[in-house]
């Protein structure tokens, strides 16, 4: 698998059996974790693991095999998954069974265009992204025909302290269910892992911060978690 172009952030690190499963580990982006993904070894006779359907060699099931891990990677299978921690790496649970509470939103990075927000507060959130310091910018919309703006989290590095990226800002319109603005700020750590950052730090107050994992920092006024832990 190392020798195969899986997706652009893909770093492959081995493939091994373990009698009933192929594990494939890898690194995403600059994000420090090994993960895992294990997939049922073929039988006889054997079907593709992509499709479901008959294949006849080798090669057919490795071109699939990576075609199918493309397109998971592709749809968020690092946010996505359950996470397991095995032996030298992180499971991501696979397949990962529908979530009906993320069914009704999704999440995308920001386009200035689309959000609600004056000029002048327009241009203080992209401040950051002009200065180089932004890490990511994304909002939740409705997943419908209308994809209705809910809300929003802004993750910048800390321009003081290396390594540390800082949770600017995560919140939601009034009325959006609190699964929203979980799923904001995890997705927040989890850019801030892929970046390679090994603390987000944030001054935002929000129980669903401390559902993630944050926690108060003693004798100031931040609330931090450990990139890879969200």
């Amino acid at each position: 698998m190392r020798q195969v172009a899986v997706a652009e952030d893909f770093h492959g690190l081995d493939v091994v059996s373990d009698g009933s499963h192929l594990v494939i580990t890898f690194r995403w982006k600059s994000n420090p974790t090994s993960f895992g993904v294990r997939i049922p070894l073929p039988e006889d006779p054997p079907e593709s693991p992509w499709t479901g359907l008959p294949i006849d060699s080798l090669d057919e099931f490795v071109s699939d095999l990576v075609g199918l891990l493309g397109e998971e990677l592709g749809t968020g299978i690092v946010y996505r998954a359950e996470r397991v921690p095995r032996d030298g790496y992180v499971e991501l649970v696979h397949p990962v069974p529908w979530q009906p509470d993320r069914s009704e939103f999704y999440l995308k990075p920001v386009d200035p265009r689309e959000v609600p927000w004056s000029w002048a507060e327009l241009k203080g959130r992209l401040r950051s992204r002009a200065d180089g310091l932004l890490i990511s910018w994304t909002c939740a919309v409705t997943n419908d025909e209308h994809t209705r703006f809910l809300g929003q989290a802004r993750l910048s590095w800390d321009a003081s302290r290396p390594l540390v990226a800082r949770l600017g800002a995560v919140e939601v319109e009034d009325g959006v269910p609190s699964a929203v603005l979980t799923a904001l700020a995890r997705g927040a750590v989890h850019d801030a892992a892929d970046a390679g950052a090994s603390l987000v730090v944030t001054t935002q107050r929000h129980s669903a911060l401390l559902g993630i994992g944050f926690r108060p920092v003693p004798g100031g006024d931040e609330w931090a978690i450990a990139a890879v832990d969200a």
